[in-house]
């Protein structure tokens, strides 16, 4: 029986910390040569400076996707690494980062090149929505 309230208790108490961990969702869609690719983000707002922050991940015929490593905000501007080699569509991403600011339609994302060059602009909304 002590076992079972001790297990009961670690459960409530790491229940407790779930939000702390959770990632905020986001999904939407960018357009490459005029075909839809689906793009989920998943990013840990409560990350530190230089440690991993979420996700990136692009489906269908691109398959791929990055670890996010926060870099900072400036002007509500958050700042993230693309870490990872990408394959395939995603290769000229490699090396690359990855902005993002909350607006009025969901979160607002440019992803650019290893030189600073903007290759991709998209809004994307939690799941659902």
């Amino acid at each position: 029986m002590r076992h079972l309230t001790a297990a009961l208790a670690g459960a409530l108490a790491l229940a407790s910390l779930a939000p702390a961990w959770a990632n905020d969702q986001y999904q939407g869609t960018l357009k490459d040569n005029g075909r839809p690719v689906t793009v989920t983000l998943a990013i840990d707002a409560g990350a530190g400076l230089g440690k991993k922050a979420g996700t990136v991940r692009f489906a269908g015929q691109w398959a791929c996707g990055f670890d996010l490593e926060f870099n900072g905000e400036e002007k509500q501007v958050s700042t993230y690494s693309l870490d990872g080699s990408g394959a395939g569509r995603c290769g000229p991403l490699t090396l690359g980062y990855l902005q993002s600011q909350r607006g009025p339609d969901g979160l607002k994302v440019q992803l650019y090149t290893q030189s600073n060059k903007l290759a991709y602009s998209l809004t994307l909304v939690p799941p659902g929505k």
